[in-house]
């Protein structure tokens, strides 16, 4: 038996296909050759728990991460030698492409043969049944072209420019946590402060429902004295806790005071188990980290996704328009405003958008308060 999901990405629906262990097909929306190795087999809409791997493996795709297929159970049903070139194209790195005659080339060396047709090799990429896991999109013409995607070319560029923007964001990320790392210390006090009043002295500090910040750890800007101070004042307040048993889902829980924290992933202080969890729809003010931000609303990350989702989920769950301050309403976001705190010396003049990316409400560094009246 079979079980069959609907995922919703950026490019538009995309279905999985697998049985009690394996992925067995994986299609876009409008491809060729749509669940092509699907005949004659029972197919059903039931969850099972290698259609819930792939989706959060795909999760984490579309969020920026480098996911190894490798972490997946992969049964493509094809032909001995169409096996040998989708093995080949689980070897090409992320951000990278080969051309169908690089790899009629590996081909025929791995068969024994003199020579191999590249139109034979593209009839295989082309009937590759888990597409995106599978990345058959990093295969490209001879001269760059964008030739024989069965999902079509537009979504072949999609993809190809999304792995580009990844590898992007890789690079920058090592750049900024590099000068993070360099900042003088009373450089970073200094600005710490200055956020930290900043930020308070806006009228969004003063938005109904629950805060909900990071808790800062190594050389983030701090975020601990804005916690005490929000709790002393009678706020409430929730922080983060990245939840063992759901890769990649974090939930929001009330703390009383700085003894509710304990480590908790990675190292980084969470709410205590006994603390209560708070509902999205709760929330006010969402107060997040960032290695980088620039000034039109985008923001990097660390890459792996946790506060993207999340921050999604307020959205979706947001209040009724006026609930949670003029700005949120106005910036795009709903009712919860979403604000990175950020020093001056790391912000960036742009930074690469993704498709995934949940953009800010508003930026707070030891100089400014920014909003973007038009953030989506």
């Amino acid at each position: 038996m079979i079980g069959m999901a609907e995922y919703p990405s950026p490019m538009g629906t995309i279905y999985i296909a697998a049985d009690e262990e394996c992925v067995v097909g994986l299609w876009l929306e409008g491809q060729k050759y749509f669940a092509g190795t699907l005949r004659d087999m029972d197919v059903r809409g039931i969850p099972l728990p290698a259609l819930s791997r792939a989706s959060d493996w795909l999760d984490r795709y579309f969020s920026g991460q480098m996911p190894d297929p490798a972490e997946l159970t992969l049964c493509p049903e094809g032909t001995r030698f169409r096996r040998i070139i989708w093995e080949m194209l689980l070897e090409i790195p992320y951000g990278e492409t080969v051309t169908y005659r690089d790899l009629a080339l590996r081909a025929a060396a791995a068969l024994g043969k003199e020579r191999m047709s590249a139109r034979a090799v593209g009839g295989a990429v082309g009937h590759n049944p888990i597409s995106l896991i599978i990345p058959c999109h990093r295969v490209v013409g001879s001269d760059g072209s964008l030739t024989g995607y069965a999902a079509g070319p537009d979504k072949k560029e999609f993809l190809l420019n999304f792995e580009k923007k990844g590898q992007e964001k890789k690079a920058l990320r090592e750049l900024f946590r590099k000068r993070r790392r360099e900042l003088p210390d009373a450089y970073r006090s200094s600005a710490d402060d200055s956020i930290r009043l900043r930020l308070k002295q806006d009228p969004i500090y003063d938005a109904p429902g629950v805060l909900f910040t990071y808790v800062s750890a190594g050389d983030e800007v701090d975020t601990r004295k804005l916690i005490a101070e929000a709790l002393a004042a009678g706020k409430r307040v929730a922080v983060p806790r990245c939840m063992p048993h759901e890769a990649g889902r974090m939930e929001a829980f009330a703390i009383r005071s700085l003894e509710d924290l304990k480590p908790g992933a990675y190292g980084i202080p969470e709410a205590a188990p006994e603390c209560p969890r708070v509902d999205p729809k709760e929330i006010g003010l969402c107060v997040i980290p960032c290695l980088s931000a620039d000034r039109s609303g985008t923001r990097l990350g660390y890459g792996g996704g946790y506060y993207d989702r999340y921050l999604a989920r307020v959205r979706e769950a947001a209040r009724p328009p006026g609930k949670a301050g003029a700005r949120g309403a106005s910036a795009g976001g709903g009712g919860a405003v979403c604000v990175a705190l950020c020093r001056e010396k790391t912000v960036c003049q742009r930074l690469p958008r993704k498709a995934h990316d949940v953009f800010l409400d508003g930026l707070v560094t030891e100089k400014q308060v920014i909003f973007y009246e038009n953030a989506k």
